[in-house]
């Protein structure tokens, strides 16, 4: 395809006061210094521009503003949520300006006529649709027309080009667009957490120009009204016991309200199993006022879903990142990040979430697991090295008294120079057998205080000294535990989540909003608040880099008290059956089919058809309990509602364990086993006149083709005879050698030559 190298159209560049009149006079809000240079850097159509700026601090603004001073361009928004282009055209419909969200359900011929004439001025795309071979949009690029309309593209969250590229290729290819459009069409690119080394890669990717044809336009990623903490889950993972602060015992209809809250999962699973924990803390009628939200929910319940939030029908969402980024909602007051298993850029896209109404205060909770934690990762250390004293205490000489005394010194543990001293790590008793800490959190963890006071060493590493130590660090040193269990581990910890967890022990950093501020180069940040608004005389406060009279949990700790709930002792579940790998048969597949119109019929029984199709059968059996059932049943494991419960750990088994079981019991049922009492006959003693083929009794043999439960001991097997009952090596074998030469045999008198 031939390039245009046609120049830029010519409109009148206004100034940036004008910019910021219009703009006010248009969308009712009168926008800071530095979303105007966008705009104008914008119409000015010969530079791309990359700007980065915090969560809820107006980025999307200006994608709009340079519309009102073209009437005739079309402005191209390529964004990763669907959700994020609904409310784009909401809010552009509003200032009168024509707007249309593309995606598998938009994408018709239709439309992308209508776009073609030019109907409408803004058309919000995925990557998948706008890198779609063959797609409306391929053919689109291809019309000189049309593409002498387009003002520019906007990347919206372009930290996703980097760390998306994997698992949606098409975010990698939209450098492409570079190579298709004419040249003279800028790129605006933005994102609140690119770091140094994503900015590159987003960079490159993506093609954008460099030195002089590069606006950078940089504000600070800090939120300083939201207040962070990081906490050590101190229940077991799976009974999200941590989170029961967000609904108090006992809570009833007059009580006071929740505050509004989201949960953030990196497991659809998981979600849904904490929203249902949170639902059972709620009286019946109250129930649904907790969700989860998850990529598997239709679109029509995620936009009618994010509309009850915000109105507050709904009072908070156990949810995966289908629902994080961009989505305008002003008072959420409490984001938790359930686990220490994404970055920290991902991190705080997530924490922006809270409070993007400036004059509101949230927090922000990191519930991490204790591995993570350097204090715990010490004392494991020391039961290590304890259990290997003991071990060599049985083949050594005991040590002397010299050594013993610092073996079994009783200082404090010192982790990277600090004294650890933070957290209570549970008795001898309270470990696995082998003395390892559990991965899968069935441990009681009582933690004592998770904090420290920052010591005048902690106080002299600046941002840049900081950020050059984390990428010093070597990502393969936080190894968490290696213990097999059936939930995927991670098996390393970014360098700069470490930071965060540890801030509070770590040499030169003592503060946990030090970290962020450290990996996104806030240091480097413009401050333009006095000349944004000079009328008063602090200049404009949302342009102002203000500190946090409540920054985090080191400096302020009896802020967070009353988000650390006391956790019960958890009595360790019965142990599951391990299961051989296994080939379905037809059995299984039938028991597949059973299942999965039970659950569904089970679903609209309970919860009406609307939810089977917004929420699916899991609402009542989720996937992964289905598939344990069919595993466990395939080897006759599942005889009764207390096996189903044990195998599986449903929540529903107490409900609907009977009429799971006998439906399990109905499909595959347990094969019947013909019990014969085990009978043998000790080796008699051959006397004179006695034959020497001796017959003992035989045992029953059964029919090895029959199926057998995995509970029914397996017989011996003869190889000999083909008898079942012994081996080849017992002398009640009619085979066996004995019986073939008794000759020079003790206790066997020597028979006739006619025997």
């Amino acid at each position: 395809m031939s390039r245009s190298t046609s120049p830029p159209r010519a409109h009148p560049i206004p100034s940036l006061t004008e910019i910021r009149d219009k703009t006010q006079t248009v969308f009712g809000r009168r926008p800071c210094l530095w979303q105007a240079k966008v705009a104008e850097a914008f119409l000015k159509r010969d530079q791309d521009i990359l700007c980065i700026a915090g969560t809820g601090k107006g980025k999307t603004l200006t994608f709009w503003m340079p519309l009102l001073f073209d009437k005739t361009s079309i402005q191209i928004v390529i964004t990763p949520l669907n959700l994020l282009g609904k409310q784009n055209v909401e809010s552009l419909e509003k200032a009168g300006i024509h707007a249309i969200s593309i995606h598998a359900g938009t994408a018709t011929a239709q439309n992308f006529q209508a776009i073609e004439n030019l109907e409408y001025r803004v058309i919000v795309v995925s990557p998948e649709q706008v890198m779609k071979d063959g797609g409306g949009f391929e053919r689109l690029f291809k019309n000189p027309l049309f593409t002498s309309h387009i003002m520019g593209i906007v990347i919206d969250e372009a930290h996703c080009v980097s760390t998306w590229g994997e698992f949606r290729p098409e975010y990698k290819e939209l450098g492409r667009l570079r190579l298709i459009l004419p040249l003279e069409i800028p790129f605006l690119v933005t994102s609140a957490t690119l770091s140094a080394d994503a900015l590159q890669d987003v960079k490159k990717l993506l093609h954008l120009r460099s030195c002089d044809k590069l606006v950078t336009i940089r504000r600070s990623t800090d939120r300083p009204n939201i207040h962070i903490t990081v906490k050590p889950i101190r229940g077991t993972l799976h009974s999200y016991a941590d989170l029961a602060f967000l609904i108090p015992d006992r809570w009833k209809a007059g009580d006071s309200l929740p505050p509004k809250f989201l949960i953030f999962f990196d497991n659809i699973t998981h979600a849904i199993e904490a929203a249902q924990c949170l639902r059972s803390r709620l009286p019946p009628e109250y129930r649904e006022k907790i969700k989860w939200f998850n990529s598997d929910m239709t679109t029509h319940f995620k936009e009618a879903e994010v509309e009850n939030f915000s109105n507050g029908e709904t009072w908070g969402f156990c949810m995966t990142e289908s629902f994080g980024m961009g989505v305008d909602i002003s008072d959420v007051r409490i984001v938790i990040q359930w686990r220490a298993m994404c970055s920290l850029s991902t991190l705080w896209q997530r924490f922006g979430r809270a409070v993007r109404d400036m004059t509101l205060e949230g927090i922000a909770i990191l519930f991490a697991e204790k591995d993570h934690f350097d204090a715990y990762r010490k004392e494991k250390e020391q039961r290590r090295l304890q259990r290997a004293k003991k071990r060599k205490k049985t083949s050594a000489p005991l040590p002397s008294a010299k050594r013993r005394a610092i073996a079994d010194s009783s200082a404090p543990a010192v982790v990277g120079g600090s004294t650890v001293g933070l957290v209570d790590v549970p008795p001898v008793e309270h470990q696995d057998s082998d003395g390892s800490d559990s991965s899968d959190g069935e441990i009681e963890v009582v933690s004592r205080s998770c904090l420290l006071r920052p010591s005048s060493e902690n106080a002299g590493m600046d941002g840049r000294q900081l950020r050059e130590e984390m990428r010093s660090t070597n990502k393969g040193k936080t190894n968490v535990s290696q213990r097999k269990t059936s939930q995927p581990q991670i098996t390393s910890l970014e360098p700069a989540m470490d930071y965060l967890i540890n801030a509070d022990v770590r040499p030169g950093v003592g503060c946990r909003r030090k970290v962020f501020n450290a990996f996104f180069e806030n240091e480097a940040a413009e401050t333009d608040h006095r000349l944004c608004n000079s009328t008063l005389e602090t200049g404009c406060p949302r342009c102002l880099i203000s500190h946090s009279t409540i920054c985090c949990d080191i400096h302020t700790p009896e802020h967070f008290t009353s988000f650390t709930v006391p956790i019960p002792t958890q009595t360790k579940l019965p142990s599951r059956s391990r299961l051989a790998k296994f080939e379905m048969s037809s059995n299984d597949f039938r028991l597949v089919d059973a299942l999965e119109d039970w659950r569904e019929a089970a679903t609209t029984a309970l919860y009406g058809t609307a939810h089977l199709y917004d929420l699916g059968p899991g609402l009542v059996m989720p996937d992964f309990v289905l598939d344990r059932i069919v595993q466990c049943a395939h080897f006759f494991k599942i005889q009764s509602a207390a096996d189903l419960q044990k195998e599986t750990r449903w929540s529903g088994a107490e409900k609907h364990g009977n009429e799971v079981v006998a439906l399990i019991l109905r499909v595959c049922p347990a094969p019947v086993i013909l019990s014969t009492p085990f009978t043998s006959a000790p080796l008699q003693r051959l006397g004179p006149g006695h034959s020497a083929s001796v017959n003992p009794v035989a045992p029953t043999t059964l029919n090895r083709s029959t199926p057998v439960a995995g509970t029914v001991k397996r017989r011996n097997w003869c190889s000999a005879c083909k008898q079942e009952g012994h081996n080849a090596r017992n002398t009640i074998c009619k085979e066996h050698p004995s019986r073939k030469s008794l000759g020079n045999k003790e206790n066997v008198p020597s028979l006739p030559p006619s025997v």
